[in-house]
């Protein structure tokens, strides 16, 4: 064989050896780890695994409704001479925003129509049973009810009128109606507590009248009435009354 020939076949089986080694490298799939392990695949674009943490694995603690601790009324006792007004005190686990519910009864009935805090003075009157149940929210669940009971005392009477304020020398005769009612149905008596000179009220009627002298012009002449029940409460009004030379207003 010639020396051309054997150097072209050295070179033909060199170049077949190095054809079977690059066949002969291949990739390895790396194994799954042990089963049990807490793995997951990590964020797109980055290798390696992420163990799982006590984070994942917690459970949303449930709500806890409110409690109410205490409910009160002013004024204590009641009466039914004016308006009653409850306060609640209520405790809420979460801290929550609150809204309360009250509900009125008056021997044991529902009082309709009163679905605040305040019940109107009208509705209850002496001897009367008061009762009031409240329940708070947190928008999520509603407590347990909470009550508070009172016994509805004696309430003084009311007076409704306004006297006028002006008297004139040209109508020498100033006159004013007293108007009173009382809460529980009492009869009213009116009685002149303070006064100036020669004014007067009849007990019964509550009509008040009174002469000025020129010694009151332009002064400004003080009263108190009374309108009182047969069980002593009362109930006070004061007022000036000024005159002058011209009509009164």
């Amino acid at each position: 064989m010639t020396r051309r020939k054997r150097s072209g076949c050295l070179a033909l089986l060199a170049t077949v050896l190095l054809f079977a080694g690059c066949r002969g490298a291949t990739e390895v799939e790396p194994k799954p780890g042990p089963e049990g392990q807490g793995e997951r695949k990590g964020p797109a674009g980055q290798g390696g695994a992420v163990r799982a943490t006590e984070s994942d694995r917690e459970v949303a603690k449930p709500n806890q409704r409110p409690v109410v601790m205490g409910v009160w009324i002013k004024p204590d006792p009641p009466t039914g001479s004016e308006p009653i007004q409850a306060t609640v005190r209520v405790w809420d686990k979460e801290g929550d925003n609150l809204t309360s519910q009250f509900a009125w009864f008056a021997n044991g009935e529902t009082v309709e129509g009163v679905e605040g805090d305040v019940l109107p003075p009208a509705r209850i009157k002496r001897g009367d049973t008061l009762k009031v149940v409240v329940r708070s929210s947190d928008g999520k669940q509603w407590s347990d009810p909470r009550e508070g009971a009172w016994q509805v005392v004696n309430g003084p009477p009311v007076i409704t009128s306004s006297p006028p304020v002006t008297a004139s020398l040209k109508e020498p005769l100033y006159t004013y109606a007293i108007a009173a009612r009382d809460p529980d149905g009492d009869a009213v008596t009116f009685v002149l507590k303070e006064g100036p000179a020669g004014m007067t009220v009849n007990p019964k009627t509550g009509q008040l009248a009174w002469t000025p002298d020129s010694a009151s012009l332009g002064v400004k002449r003080r009263a108190v009435v009374a309108a009182k029940d047969e069980y002593g409460a009362e109930t006070t009004q004061s007022f000036t009354v000024t005159v002058s030379v011209s009509e009164k207003k």
